[in-house]
C-alpha cells in the first residue's frame, strides 16, 4: 500500500480548516455526516478505511493494518484537526505518529479505546464477545449482524425515533462491507494496541466517551493519562453515539476544544 491514499468524501468550505473525520468497524464515513454538518465551515475529509466506501476498490488491503495506517497518513492533510470514531482510532493515533501526518493540529477520539480487549488492568470488552463476534459472522450474516451492531450502539433508551431515521436510511443507502473486511476488522480490534502511541502523541487530544455505551466503556477516563494536551468527557445521556444522541452538546464541547488548540497555535 506505499504511496496509496484511501478514498474520501469532501465538503464543507475548501478554503476552512481541514477537519479529517475516520470512521469505525462495519459502517464506512457517510454514518459520521451528522459531524461534517456541524462543522460546515471546515475543509471536512471523511475518510474511508480499505473496504469501506470510497476505499472499497483496495478491500484486499483491509488485513493490513501498518499499510492501511501508512495509507491513511498519506491522505491526511497538513495542519488537520482529526477526529476518529471507534475503532477507527487504532488507525488514526498510530497514523499521527508517522513523519507524513505528524503536522495534524489536534485529535479528537469518539468513543474509542487504544486497546479494545479488557484485561485486569484495563477496561475494555471481554474475550467472550470477540469470540462471539468471531463466531456469529459469517459471509451470509454480514448485513443482519451490522444491523444489530447499529441497534447495540444506539437503541439502548438514548435513541430516538430521529436517529432511528437517520441510521436506517443511512444504513439502507450504503454499499456495506464484505465478509473479509468485517472479520479483518474483528482481529485487528482483537490485537492492535496503541496506548503506547497515545501517550507519545505531541498534539492536543480529546477523548470523548458515553456514559451508557456497551462496547467502549467510560471508566476509561480513570485509565487515561491526563495532562496539558490530553482530557476527556463523558456524555451523560449517550451511548455509542454522542454526536448523535446530544448533537448540540457535542458541538459545543467540541467547539470549545478546538478554540482552545486554534488560539493556542496563534
Amino acid at each position: 500500500m506505499d504511496q496509496i491514499k484511501l478514498g474520501y468524501t469532501r465538503c464543507g468550505d475548501p478554503q476552512g480548516r481541514p477537519l479529517c473525520l475516520i470512521h469505525g468497524w462495519g459502517l464506512d464515513s457517510s454514518f459520521l455526516s451528522p459531524v461534517a454538518l456541524m462543522f460546515s465551515e471546515r475543509d471536512v475529509y471523511l475518510i474511508d478505511l480499505p473496504g469501506y466506501g470510497k476505499s472499497r476498490d483496495i478491500a484486499v488491503a483491509s488485513s493490513d493494518y501498518q499499510g492501511a495506517v501508512q495509507a491513511l497518513a498519506d491522505t491526511i492533510p497538513a495542519g488537520s484537526d482529526v477526529m476518529a470514531f471507534s475503532m477507527g482510532a487504532l488507525y488514526a493515533i498510530k497514523a499521527l505518529t508517522t513523519d507524513r501526518a505528524a503536522q495534524a493540529t489536534s485529535l479528537i477520539t469518539i468513543c474509542s479505546n487504544s486497546r479494545f480487549p479488557r484485561d485486569p488492568n484495563w477496561p475494555g470488552f471481554s474475550s467472550d464477545l470477540l469470540h462471539r463476534c468471531r463466531t456469529m459472522l459469517t459471509p451470509n450474516r454480514c448485513r443482519r449482524l451490522l444491523h444489530l451492531f447499529i441497534k447495540l450502539q444506539l437503541f439502548d433508551g438514548h435513541g430516538t425515533a430521529d436517529h432511528a431515521y437517520f441510521f436506517d436510511r443511512t444504513f439502507r443507502e450504503s454499499v456495506l462491507p464484505d465478509y473479509k473486511t468485517l472479520m479483518d476488522g474483528i482481529n485487528i480490534a482483537s490485537y492492535a494496541d496503541v496506548r503506547e502511541d497515545l501517550q507519545y502523541l505531541k498534539i492536543p487530544c480529546l477523548q470523548l466517551y458515553g456514559a451508557h455505551d456497551r462496547l467502549v466503556p467510560a471508566a476509561l477516563t480513570y485509565a487515561l493519562k491526563s495532562d496539558d494536551l490530553r482530557s476527556s468527557y463523558i456524555f451523560v445521556n449517550s451511548a455509542h453515539n454522542p454526536y448523535i444522541t446530544e448533537a448540540e452538546l457535542f458541538e459545543k464541547v467540541v467547539r470549545e476544544f478546538f478554540d482552545k488548540v486554534h488560539t493556542f497555535l496563534h
